[in-house]
Order: structure tokens, then C-alpha cells, then sequence
């Protein structure tokens, strides 16, 4: 990767950016000037690079949504994605699916209903549907385009999210020297720490395609990111990182050759490590910054009270259960009068209830039919089947959605064509290597 990362112009010029802008950010003051110049670059670099760059970009710049929250300006991901829109419509001229376009029609315009029955427009809300559109619009462009390259988008989604750290490093740093508090959690620059580590899992369960891609071993990409991950402290990694391994370990299983020994010396590792750890104080230190506000919360960090509150709230409202009620939801309800000022305006950190709060179930299915007519316009072009790692990916995608909101999150198609991208280049590595295992038995 490193020699690619050298010989890509484009991928350098955007490494260097994150730099002047750490530089920046360390020094302060009139230096912080420089990181406007540095975001009028980034637009241009975007705007003017090669088609096959554009959506990497857009993944890059994604893992550095908040590279710019210290000079007020939050908008660099949502403006990325309304500019490769503009581009594959006017410059490159790409063609939507009618079927797939007139289903997300009709879906944007019961999301405009709801919001003007509720009440709920602003400039805020206006600027964030905007981002919204151009996410599954592009997301209609590329699924039935046979000509993506996963590499190249893994290679600048992976580089953006190390940038993406390296930036954030020196935050805590410079706010509190070297007592940084517990409560402290590590969240790249994308603002929350569980969609930080949502993008570390994605990163961690595609990088064997991207490997396999290359003729490299995943092993190192995994490493890199696990470590980094594990940095946002955030339980939903660690139990979806596991539980992907699991699943990993499961699919493969016919090709594995576990011998006795093996067993046998991975059990007495596994052994010598659990006494390590129990006889330190990593246990103690972990459960402090697992629990830091079990005070005012729950270990769950009250996930557990609000989706109990939205699933009685729908309970008791049939309407809402089959029509939803808007895609703010949580300003109607008033969540916070009723579970006190912490919960005021809280999403239900859950996507599927989302789902049903939002549009209820009816236009739920809706949404699930415009979902399958993408999947089914992305096999016809691209001869595509759901890998092993892709299998993987999926399910750690939908277990992650019972503890993230994602549903009005600008990235959340972007997630679904990258599983596309991921399966339409897995078939071709996996047909790839079958093919090379037929030529050496023979």
C-alpha cells in the first residue's frame, strides 16, 4: 500500500492537508487561518480529480467529517457528496435507474410530508436533506456501475481513517497535557466514538478482498485498525469484533486444517493470558472507562431506557406504528420531559426503530423494496454474489444497527454501496483464486 499511497498524487496531496491542519490545530491562534486555505484545496482537489478518484475521496473525507469543527465549519462530508453528484450528473453524464429513482422519489417526498405536517423544516434540516438525496443518489449511480474500483476506495478509506487518528491524537493532549480523563473516548475526527469504531469494522471485515487484491496478508491492515478502534472504548466494537471473527472462523471452517496440537496450544495461550490480565490492573482500569457513567446512566449507557421509551411509545400510538410520525421523531416526542434533561432530543441509537418511528411500517417495507431493487440492479450489472466476507460484513452491519441511529446518517448509503463495491470485487478475487487452485491440482 505504502508504494501505491507514493506513486497516488492525489492520495499525498490530501495526506499533506491532514498534516498542515495537525500543525495547525498544535500551534493555534493565527495559524488556524491556514486550515481554510487547506478546505478550499480539499473542494478543488475533488472537484477536478479523475471519476475513478471521486468516491474514494468522498470515503476519505468521510473519516475526517471534523477536521474542521474548530473553525465553525462542520460541512466538509455532506459538501463532498452534493459535489460528486453534481459531477457524475453533468460532467461524466451518468444515468440513473428509473425504477430505483422514482421508488426513492416517492419515499423523499413522504419525508418532505411528514416534516411539513410536523413542522420540522429549518436551514439546518434543509442543508442535511440535501446531503441526504445526493447520498442514495449516488448511491443509484454507482451500484449499476461495473467500472468502481474497490481497491483504490479501500485504499483512501483506510488512509483517511489513520489520518483521520493522527489528527485526533493530539486533541486530547493539547486540552489536558497528560491527564486526560477517564471519561476521555477516542473518536477520530468523525465526532462519536461508535461511529468511529462502526467504520473501524467495516475496515477490519473487507480488508481480506482488498489484500487478496493487492497479493498482500490482511493481517496488518486488521491490526492497525483493531488497535485504533479499541481506542474509542466503545462496547459495541469490542462485542461486534468478536462476534465478526466468530462468524469469519464459521464460514471458513471447511478450509481450515486445525490439527490437535493447535487446539490444544491455543487454549494454553489463551490460559496464560487470562491469569496475565487478571493478576494486573488492566481489568480495573477497563471497567472504569466501560462504566464511567453508570452514575447517571446504565451500563448501557442508557440505550436501554430510551429504546424501551420509543417501543411504548409506538406501542401506544398505532398510527405512528403504521405511518411513522417524521424523520425527528425525538423533537415531538419530548423524550427528555418524560426521561429527564440528558435523553432531551434523543435519537433511539437504534436504526430499526428508527425505521418505524420515522416512516412506520408500512413505508418501512417501502424502503426495504427500494433497498432490494438496488441489490437487484447491482447483480444484473455486475454478476455479483454475497462473498464469505461480505456475509461477515453484512451481519456485523445489521447487528451494529441496534446501537446506532443511521437511518437519516448521510454515510448510511454510502455503507451499502461500499458492501455492493466489496462484493462485486470479492466475486472477482474469489473466482480468481478457484481458478488458480483448479490450475494447481492439475
Amino acid at each position: 500500500m505504502i508504494q501505491k499511497i507514493f506513486r497516488d498524487k492525489t492520495l499525498k496531496l490530501l495526506i499533506i492537508i491532514n498534516i498542515i491542519n495537525l500543525i495547525a490545530y498544535a500551534i493555534g491562534g493565527k495559524f488556524l487561518n491556514i486550515k481554510y486555505i487547506s478546505l478550499i484545496i480539499t473542494f478543488l482537489i475533488l472537484i477536478f480529480c479523475k471519476q475513478k478518484k471521486s468516491l474514494p475521496i468522498v470515503f476519505y473525507l468521510h473519516c475526517n467529517s471534523a477536521l474542521y469543527d474548530d473553525i465553525n465549519f462542520t460541512y466538509i462530508f455532506n459538501i463532498s457528496i452534493f459535489i460528486l453528484l453534481i459531477k457524475e450528473i453533468f460532467f461524466y453524464h451518468s444515468k440513473f435507474n428509473k425504477k430505483t429513482t422514482i421508488l426513492f422519489i416517492i419515499l423523499l417526498m413522504y419525508n418532505i410530508c411528514m416534516m411539513v405536517i410536523n413542522n420540522l423544516f429549518s436551514g439546518y434540516r434543509i442543508l442535511s436533506m440535501i446531503s441526504w438525496i445526493s447520498s442514495y443518489l449516488i448511491l443509484i449511480i454507482y451500484s449499476s456501475n461495473k467500472n468502481v474500483d474497490f481497491e483504490i476506495i479501500y485504499r483512501y478509506f483506510f488512509v483517511g481513517f489513520i489520518m483521520s487518528c493522527l489528527n485526533a491524537v493530539i486533541i486530547p493532549f493539547k486540552i489536558w497535557g497528560t491527564n486526560i480523563p477517564t471519561a476521555y473516548r477516542f473518536i477520530g475526527l468523525l465526532r462519536d466514538p461508535n461511529y468511529y469504531s462502526f467504520d473501524a469494522l467495516f475496515l477490519i471485515f473487507s480488508s481480506g478482498t482488498y489484500a487478496r487484491l493487492i497479493n498482500k496478508n490482511s493481517f496488518i491492515y486488521i491490526t492497525i485498525i483493531a488497535v485504533l478502534g479499541i481506542l474509542s472504548v466503545s462496547k459495541m466494537f469490542i462485542l461486534l469484533l468478536i462476534t465478526g471473527f466468530i462468524f469469519n472462523f464459521i464460514f471458513n471452517l471447511n478450509k481450515l486444517k486445525i490439527k490437535p496440537y493447535q487446539i490444544i496450544l491455543t487454549i494454553l495461550m489463551m490460559v496464560v493470558l487470562f491469569v496475565l490480565i487478571y493478576n494486573s490492573n488492566f481489568i480495573d482500569i477497563m471497567i472504569s472507562k466501560y462504566t464511567y457513567r453508570s452514575e447517571t446512566t446504565s451500563l448501557l449507557t442508557g440505550r436501554d431506557k430510551i429504546q424501551l421509551y420509543y417501543l411504548n411509545f409506538v406501542y401506544n400510538n398505532p398510527l405512528v406504528l403504521l405511518f411513522g410520525q417524521s424523520t425527528s421523531y425525538s423533537a415531538i416526542s419530548d423524550i427528555g420531559s418524560y426521561l429527564g434533561g440528558f435523553y432531551a432530543n434523543m435519537v433511539a441509537h437504534n436504526t430499526y426503530i428508527d425505521f418505524i418511528m420515522s416512516w412506520g411500517i408500512l413505508f418501512t417495507i417501502f424502503y426495504l423494496c427500494f433497498i432490494y431493487k438496488i441489490l437487484q440492479m447491482s447483480h444484473k450489472t455486475g454478476n455479483n454474489t454475497f462473498t464469505k466476507e461480505t456475509k461477515v460484513l453484512v451481519l456485523i452491519f445489521l447487528l451494529g444497527m441496534f446501537a446506532l441511529s443511521y437511518l437519516q446518517a448521510d454515510v448510511f448509503a454510502l455503507l451499502i454501496l461500499y458492501i455492493i463495491l466489496l462484493s462485486k470485487n470479492g466475486d472477482e478475487v474469489e473466482i480468481n483464486e478457484s481458478n488458480k487452485n483448479i490450475h494447481d491440482n492439475s
